[in-house]
């Protein structure tokens, strides 16, 4: 695959269909009704805990090489100066026992276009990493994000800032940049989509936020649902 990865038509009504089956159906619709949110956009900011997410029981083995990039990854987005939201993709393979991430590739060629509560995928170089993956034999495609510690002055712009503390309590819900959210779930939809026919039959797709504090968990879709996968990274 030489082109970059378009983003697919619109699949966000599928990322709610799959979060309401997933049992993320309450969490949504009360901050929905409490903020007033009224279409995708503002949704798409619902902070999702990790642990409202089904566990597969697996584990993802995380080597030596994307340890260390996730290392430094959490240095810099707990620093003011590079607390940004940096994409990447994580590669690895899957047998019967194991699922092995063996290389992180940076999706970004230029670290001044990024943001610290938005994410921006360079679709040329997620592109060419897929290809460059497929030919290497690879059968796990991890897209990932940070999610830094972000500023007193922009964690109260965000709408976990704004949900009442009734429901942060009710639901579990973290600090401002240790939740997930409907967006990433979002990213994970479109991206399996996106690869259709373009990576190895049986191929597993992931998506991953690690997150200032250290937390490294793979998010996946399996029969209809949102399971979550933990690693061995830390």
């Amino acid at each position: 695959m030489t082109d970059p990865i378009e983003k697919p038509s619109d699949l966000r009504d599928t990322t709610v269909e799959i979060a309401k089956a997933s049992g993320l159906g309450e969490i949504i619709d009360e901050i929905n009704k409490e903020q007033n949110l009224l279409d995708f956009e503002s949704q798409s900011n619902i902070p999702i805990p990790l642990e409202k997410i089904g566990d597969t029981g697996q584990t993802i083995m995380v080597s030596s090489t994307p340890s260390e990039t996730l290392d430094v990854f959490v240095e810099m987005i707990n620093e003011n100066e590079t607390a940004l939201e940096y994409p990447f993709l994580l590669t690895g393979t899957a047998n019967d026992d194991t699922i092995s991430l063996v290389d992180i590739s940076l999706l970004y060629s230029n670290s001044q276009v990024l943001q610290s509560r938005v994410v921006d995928v360079d679709s040329q170089l997620l592109g060419n990493t897929v290809n460059n993956a497929n030919e290497s034999g690879r059968n796990i495609y991890v897209i990932g994000h940070t999610h830094p510690k972000v500023s007193e002055d922009e964690k109260n712009k965000t709408l976990t800032s704004k949900v009442s503390e009734e429901i942060k309590n009710k639901y579990g819900i973290k600090d401002v940049g240790l939740n997930l959210s409907l967006q990433d779930l979002y990213q994970l939809v479109y991206f399996q989509e996106a690869l259709k026919g373009k990576i190895p039959e049986g191929s597993k797709v992931y998506l991953t936020v690690l997150m200032y504090d250290g937390t490294f968990e793979a998010i996946s879709i399996e029969d209809g649902r949102f399971k979550r996968t933990k690693s061995n990274y830390r």
